[in-house]
């Protein structure tokens, strides 16, 4: 029996890997410096060898409480499949794979060698050993197909093309250990001139040429030796004992190097010309198989002994005591980005594209994982490579996180500009009076033929004003209760009016500002109501007189949807009305309002918490269930369902309008918002986006795409609309 080292599998998971992905570039010299980056659980102890397929990354765990192999996808540390043996529960004693025919050779203690596809798992031979003694390590040559089996002191030579024994070789005294050089096929095995080992008796490598399948020579070596490996590309054989690692030229035996290393356990990593002990701390030491020099300690968080390294990747597998439950350690190169940054400016409407990349032992997924991409462009999740067509300008920060596929991960943040083809333009006053000013100027650059005032210090009232205004095709200027501003008094002048409307009863504007109103143009009304419900059905009914087939309900409770609805509204023709929306019941007013107006269908805006489901089933009954709602999960998702049922924002619905131009608003504040809306849906048939104040939602920027648009308006100062949305930053 071998040393007591323990594998931890994980035997529950499924057994579902059918194949596994190689990587494309090979392991290179010298070796990265290693780092624990994962750990294989375990089912229990019992477990006490390993060997890995470095052609496919495939570990191969020797289970002795279950007498089996379990199979191991090295890449993601998932169990592929159990392959049960045919051993009893005395002992399985080693384990090797052939990387090139994937063929899995273990040996027990009943004299045999059981021999299974290593694709499969199905038992391909049995094959008899001398019973004589116990059958112990295990030497592959993949380039020969041939396996050297120690027993007692015989090396049992078997074809691996037909699994038959076609050699026995005696060597001296009892064997200890094998290796084979896989370039010249000679085998070398570690033994004692005797058949006991006391620390007098010196051991020997015996050397083995594989054609007269004979001793031609040996080697003295270290007392208490008991491992072997061979390393021909650095033309060195070595040994270690517990006290020491001795490398020995290949060719001659002279030593080469001696480290005082307690070395009871090691592997070689023949890509590399490395050797990793396991020493106390618990640290494994990586050893320059050239010189003997330690190269570095590399911490582990138990106690393992490296078991197995896979060649391909330079990944280390160590094992913990097989009597209790340590994990598989795995050492490997840590994962990093080494491209580089994507360029910092690049232009919309031009293809762009790069390739992220990262240094790793396995394959790597490549995500965002914070910020966004600027809009347009993708990241290829497999290869790494960013490309596509920017569609929008903006400041855009993202990370992009490179994971590999054992547990490695490691982020880079980028920063790219876009320079857009999409203008944006501000239009803004010193304040929410002015603004309303500057947004009329460049609605009615000649005069209106009619003027909606609101009060600007609070908004049920103007909210119905604006699809109103809107119809009679003049814009929403909005004032205090009592004075009118300096900067909207001028704006009245400019615009001539033959009529202003008065929104609001006296409690909103006074009046002395409505008589101060009367001296501006010839006609001057009031339209209000007792309450702001009230109100929004009198400037529901005067606006649309001939009636309203098709009208928006809001809620009087809270402006968001409303915002949003009115602009729709405004390019639609049709009016807004408010109404109590948490109440459990549509109220008679509004019905009453409804049937003056001849409404056959309603649209709701907002979600249940704007509108409940009570007041839409009393509509549904009176209107032939023909209610809509419209609603996203907040404000401003609700915004942008309004406009994408209304404009035709992805290129599929093609019997509404696309626009060139795109209005956007803080749906965090109402008045700017107020005005906006008359504008950009009744003058340009535009849509209107709530937008937070310092971002611009991804769905709003994919719309901007989608619409064709060459121009963003946005409506307030930079204390509303953050520079960062004059960007179009996304969020």
């Amino acid at each position: 029996m071998k040393s007591a080292l323990s594998l931890l599998v994980t035997t529950l998971l499924l057994a579902s890997v059918l194949a596994v992905a190689v990587p494309e570039a090979a392991h290179a010299s010298p070796p990265p410096q290693l780092v624990q980056t994962d750990s294989i659980p375990s089912p229990g102890p019992g477990t006490d060898g390993l060997a890995v397929n470095s052609g496919n990354g495939v570990i191969y765990a020797e289970s002795q409480s279950l007498d089996a192999i379990i199979e191991i996808n090295g890449y993601t540390a998932q169990t592929i499949r159990t392959i049960h043996t045919s051993f009893s529960i005395t002992g399985l004693n080693d384990l090797k794979v052939d990387t090139t025919t994937n063929d899995v050779y273990v040996t027990g203690n009943d004299h045999t060698m059981e021999v299974f596809n290593g694709a499969s798992g199905a038992k391909i031979a049995s094959v008899s050993l001398p019973t004589n003694g116990t059958a112990q390590d295990i030497a592959v040559d993949s380039s020969a197909n041939r396996i050297y089996v120690l027993v007692a002191g015989t090396v049992v030579v078997v074809d691996g093309a037909t699994d038959l024994v076609v050699a026995s070789i005696p060597v001296a005294g009892a064997t200890a250990g094998i290796a084979v050089d896989e370039t010249t096929g000679h085998v070398y095995a570690l033994s004692t001139v005797a058949t006991s080992w006391p620390s007098s008796i010196p051991l020997v490598v015996s050397v083995i040429d594989p054609v007269s399948d004979s001793v031609t020579t040996t080697y003295n070596v270290p007392y208490n030796a008991t491992r072997i490996a061979v390393d021909s590309g650095a033309g060195d054989i070595y040994v270690g004992t517990t006290t020491q690692l001795e490398a020995l030229n290949l060719s001659t035996g002279a030593v080469v190097w001696t480290a005082p290393l307690s070395t009871y356990t090691f592997v070689l990593d023949r890509a590399s010309h490395t050797l990793y002990v396991a020493q106390s701390g618990p640290v494994i030491k990586e050893i320059d198989g050239s010189t003997g020099a330690v190269v570095a300690s590399i911490p582990v968080k138990s106690v393992a002994a490296p078991a197995a390294v896979d060649e391909h990747t330079g990944n280390v597998y160590a094992l913990g005591d097989s009597m209790a439950s340590y994990p598989i350690t795995v050492l490997s190169s840590p994962i990093s980005i080494t491209s580089a940054a994507p360029a910092a400016s690049i232009m919309s409407s031009t293809t762009f594209s790069t390739t992220v990349t990262a240094t790793a032992t396995t394959s790597v997924a490549f995500t965002v994982t914070s910020g966004a991409l600027p809009p347009g462009l993708t990241l290829d999740p497999s290869t790494g490579i960013l490309s596509g067509i920017p569609y929008l300008g903006g400041k855009f920060t993202y990370s992009v996180t490179a994971r590999d596929a054992i547990g490695g991960a490691t982020t880079a943040s980028y920063t790219q500009s876009v320079t857009a083809d999409v203008a944006v333009d501000r239009v803004a006053g010193g304040d929410r009076f002015a603004t309303g000013v500057a947004i009329s100027k460049n609605a009615f650059p000649n005069g209106a033929k009619v003027v909606f005032i609101a009060n600007g210090l609070n908004f049920p009232d103007a909210l119905s004003a604006g699809p109103a205004a809107a119809s009679l095709g003049g814009p929403v200027l909005l004032t205090g209760p009592d004075s009118l501003p300096g900067v909207v008094a001028k704006e009245i002048t400019r615009l001539s009016p033959a009529r202003i409307v008065v929104v609001g009863g006296t409690g909103v504007v006074s009046d002395a500002l409505f008589a101060k109103l009367r001296t501006m143009a010839a006609t001057v009304e009031r339209w209000a109501g007792a309450s702001r419900y009230a109100t929004s059905a009198a400037i529901v009914r005067n606006a649309f007189k001939s009636g309203a087939s098709t009208i928006f309900l809001a809620s009087g409770n809270g402006y968001p949807d409303a915002l949003s609805a009115a602009s729709v509204a405004s390019a639609l023709g049709i009016p807004v009305l408010l109404v109590n929306g948490s109440s459990a019941h549509v109220d008679a007013a509004t019905l009453s309002t409804l049937r003056s107006l001849s409404t056959s269908t309603v649209y709701l805006a907002g979600g249940t918490a704007s509108i409940s489901d009570g007041v839409a089933q009393d509509l549904a009954n009176v209107m032939g269930g023909n209610v809509y709602r419209f609603s996203g999960g907040d404000r401003f998702r609700t915004s942008q369902v309004l406009n994408e049922a209304a404009y035709d924002t992805d290129g599929t619905n093609t019997s509404n309008p696309r626009s060139p131009t795109v209005f956007l608003v803080s749906g965090l504040g109402f008045p700017d918002g107020l005005s906006a809306g008359p504008w950009a849906g009744g003058v340009v048939d535009a849509p209107l986006y709530l937008v937070p104040g310092t971002c611009v939602p991804n769905q709003v920027l994919a719309d901007i795409h989608g619409l064709g648009a060459t121009e963003v308006v946005l409506i307030g100062g930079t204390g509303a609309l953050s520079e960062a949305v004059a960007t179009l930053t996304p969020c």
